[in-house]
């Protein structure tokens, strides 16, 4: 009896562990499943919250658009708002889909702005742009940096080199924000001489030197000077800063241009008005709008801000001329002009060497050497033509002066052989050989006549038939100096 009870109990513990272990699977598998349901559900929200932003982003510039297209249409709506320039809305808000519950809320629109700015401008782009003050400036600070995040500076400067070297990527990157070409011309006189002699060009520099006071001028000796920028790389998002003070009392409008070499670069560009107690920063207008619009999408919003030009002087070019392997002249200091290869350094040959072609007497000419000999060397009666004479010596006599500026020659020898003496067939090339310079000579051989004159000849049998000769000298100016058709009397001689 006692054996039973005790089987009998084990057995009932058995089912009891059973139960519990059925118990922990099914709380696992109920975690599972809301683990599961949660995450379906927060990828749900995430996927419908980046749809709601797209929706809100393309709201916001559908929103800017059509303030652009209201100032460009000059839309009394936009531009004669009388919350311009106010910090208010401009409009109640515009639906742009009433399913999505899609509109941008608002717009704020300012003509009137404390700067000019520029986000992103290439490696040799410009901006050009005509703004007015609020009163005549006195200072005008030109702020700078590298939209790319260069922030060394060199001590000391300047130091110019090919772009290619200036940043990463050449065989010495020097990894420096961008150097600015700055003019600015005041317009209150709109006449040619004016505009030419109210600018004032600078170049503002990488460096973290302390500059000299830069005063604006119209002295010809202070354009183009080069000034440092006082860089910080703690002077966020502008490191670098150049300000021209005593700008003419005169005031504006004023045209500001800017070109930028070797980085990408951002700009901004503020002004001060008055004088000691009544020092102010200046507002500039007619220059930029600055628009900033809010999208929204259900309970999504999205604000952007943008700068718009409103009298850009767009698609201006930043040279007059543009061609291949001309002489390029740059300026760099005031009265110092250096001379640049196509190669990027100082010429020292070739079509950028500063020459000046004589004009008095500058010609080739050509003559030929030696005189008939005494004898023939055919045995007589042969009626055989003696070749020796047939092969005369041309001599270059070309004005000594002219020797520093060739860079090579052709000799037409009038009988339909031509020898291009420049290294290559046809000019112009940098190789001067023999009988290019003056006072060289060629030797050419002519082919001997199947008919000989019969008369002209001296009692010893010689005589001589006239080719003419034409050299021409290409100079390292790009020009070229043929010489008149020489003739030549080649001395031959005839064992009859």
């Amino acid at each position: 009896m006692l054996m039973y009870q005790t089987k009998s109990l084990r057995q009932n513990e058995g089912g009891f562990a059973s139960l519990v272990v059925g118990l922990v699977l099914v709380l696992v598998l109920a975690l599972l499943t809301v683990g599961f349901a949660q995450l379906t559900r927060h990828e749900q929200q995430q996927a419908l919250g980046n749809e709601l932003a797209t929706q809100a982003y393309y709201a916001a510039e559908s929103g800017i658009n059509d303030t652009i297209k209201g100032i460009e249409d000059n839309s009394p709506s936009i531009v004669s708002n009388a919350n311009v320039n106010s910090g208010q809305c401009l409009n109640p808000p515009t639906v742009l889909s009433f399913a999505n519950d899609v509109s941008y809320t608002c717009v704020l629109l300012n003509l009137k702005t404390p700067d000019i700015e520029y986000t992103n401008i290439a490696v040799g782009g410009s901006e050009s742009i005509v703004v007015s003050t609020n009163a005549a400036l006195s200072s005008l600070n030109i702020d700078w940096g590298s939209s790319d995040g260069h922030n060394s500076y060199n001590t000391p400067y300047p130091k110019f080199t090919q772009t290619a070297n200036w940043n990463t990527g050449g065989t010495n990157p020097i990894d420096y924000p961008g150097v600015l070409q700055f003019s600015i011309t005041p317009l209150y006189s709109l006449n040619r001489t004016s505009l030419i002699n109210n600018t004032y060009t600078i170049y503002a520099y990488p460096n973290n030197a302390n500059p000299p006071t830069v005063d604006y001028s119209t002295a010809t000796a202070n354009q183009g000077a080069v000034y440092s920028g006082v860089c910080n790389s703690t002077n966020t998002p502008y490191a670098c800063s150049v300000t021209i003070h005593n700008l003419p009392a005169a005031g504006g409008p004023y045209l500001i241009h800017f070109l930028n070499f070797y980085d990408k670069s951002k700009v901004d560009i503020t002004g001060k008005t008055g004088a000691g107690p009544t020092l102010a920063s200046a507002v500039f207008s007619g220059g930029q709008a600055q628009i900033d619009v809010t999208g929204k999408a259900q309970d999504v919003l999205k604000r952007l801000q943008v700068r718009v030009p409103l009298n850009s002087i767009g698609n201006l070019p930043n040279y007059a001329i543009e061609a291949q392997n001309i002489c390029k002249r740059m300026e760099t200091q005031p009265g110092t002009t250096t001379f640049i290869d196509p190669g990027g350094g100082s010429a020292t040959s070739g079509p950028c060497l500063l020459t000046t072609v004589s004009t008095s007497g500058g010609s080739a000419a050509v003559t030929t050497g030696g005189t008939c000999n005494d004898t023939c060397t055919g045995p007589p009666g042969t009626g055989t033509y003696d070749t020796y004479h047939w092969n005369p010596r041309l001599n270059n006599a070309s004005p000594s002066g002219e020797a520093s500026e060739i860079i090579g020659c052709q000799w037409d020898f009038g009988d339909g052989a031509k020898n291009d003496i420049t290294g290559t067939v046809g000019p112009p090339n940098t190789l001067v050989q023999d009988a290019c310079l003056p006072g060289d000579f060629y030797k050419h051989t002519y082919a001997i006549p199947s008919t000989f004159p019969t008369t002209g000849y001296n009692s010893k049998l010689c005589g001589s038939i006239t080719e003419y000769v034409t050299l021409t000298l290409y100079l390292n100016n790009g020009t070229s100096v043929p010489s008149l058709k020489q003739p030549v009397k080649i001395p031959v001689c005839y064992n009859g």
